[in-house]
């Protein structure tokens, strides 16, 4: 089972970014499952594991007016002039220049969704959306389909969803993020080239009851990749926990994000002891260069191999210019005729 990504910064350390968000795949990489637990997780999913879309999904746990992305998603009212909950902290958050261009919309029907600016948010654009009031799925997954639809069009790249219909107007938590994993699945599924293009999908939860239903559901729509990769890995990530690959109590990440797992654990071996770096082949540079002391830079084979041939070519021409002069000097001693007596 996958472990949320939590935010613990203070809000006065600035908006949060992608970096400090892992992925599904970051996560289910630095996780304690074993190979067992990926198994099961992949004979119980009801979709294919597929990695590229575990690298565009993360679930986060935080406000989400603090994200630094191209659109948050507002859970909104058919006015769109704001309301309790996510809608109003959204409207408090971008300022009256959101309301100012919402009333220009003449509201949103239920299962619709429009996009405005994000004025004083540190997203770029929110996507307002009309949840259903009932237990309705095909409303609920309008809200979600139209919702990547509007982030197709303006061709944005990164977007959090939040738990839409959950609040006040009543949808059973479990139930509501059944429809919203599988709509956002078979979403990507369809969009496959312009998925592949964006950056993440963000689901953002805020209540206890729903991280511990997308905790179970995840990876029923996004299950974990198992191949020898990531059983290899395994071994070398034991003892890590998804917390490691997350944040500190200050924020600061203690694993670089911007680069996959993979790196971060051949720099973790780079510090470990010279026993332990001999035993770690992967994390040595490969055949091509030959092994160097600790510090320096891998030295190619070919410099190793060509540096004698250009030390030989220099000694080579000095050696024949010494045996021309000898020739030259052996030849004009046997032509001087002796001194008449």
């Amino acid at each position: 089972m996958p472990k949320r990504s939590k935010s613990s910064r203070s809000p006065s350390l600035g908006p949060v970014t992608l970096v400090e968000i892992p992925t599904l795949e970051q996560v289910s990489r630095a996780s304690t499952a074993t190979p067992e637990d990926i198994r099961s997780f992949i004979e119980n999913a009801e979709f294919p594991p597929n990695e590229t879309w575990n690298k565009k999904i993360s679930a986060w746990e935080g406000d989400m007016t603090t994200l630094k992305i191209d659109a948050i998603v507002n859970a909104a009212n058919s006015s769109l002039l704001g309301g309790g909950g996510i809608d109003g902290a959204i409207h408090k958050a971008a300022g009256p220049g959101l309301l100012k261009e919402c009333r220009t919309l003449r509201g949103c029907e239920t299962g619709d969704a429009k996009i405005t600016g994000g004025y004083n948010l540190p997203a770029k654009h929110v996507i307002h959306t009309v949840g259903p009031q009932d237990q309705n799925p095909g409303a609920l997954k309008r809200c979600y389909k139209r919702t990547l639809d509007i982030v197709k069009e303006n061709k944005l790249k990164s977007v959090a969803f939040c738990c839409i219909s959950t609040g006040i107007y009543g949808y059973d938590n479990e139930k509501a993020a059944k429809v919203a994993l599988k709509t956002v699945r078979e979403w990507l599924d369809s969009n496959e080239d312009f998925g592949k293009r964006m950056d993440r999908i963000i689901f953002c939860l805020f209540l206890q009851k729903d991280i511990d239903i997308y905790l179970k559901l995840l990876p029923i729509y996004f299950p974990p990749m198992r191949d020898e990769e990531t059983e290899e890995f395994a071994e070398k990530a034991e003892g890590v926990t998804p917390q490691d690959v997350l944040s500190d109590e200050l924020g600061e990440t203690l694993l670089d994000s911007t680069r996959s797992v993979e790196e971060n654990a051949i720099e973790k071996t780079a510090d470990a002891p010279k026993e332990t770096q001999a035993k770690d082949t992967d994390a040595w540079p490969s055949e091509e260069t030959r092994e160097a002391p600790l510090g320096d830079a891998p030295i190619p084979v070919a410099a190793v191999e060509d540096s004698p041939a250009e030390d030989k070519e220099p000694k080579e021409k000095e050696n024949a210019a010494k045996g021309k002069k000898a020739e030259e000097k052996e030849h004009s001693t046997n032509n001087t005729r002796p001194l008449p007596k």
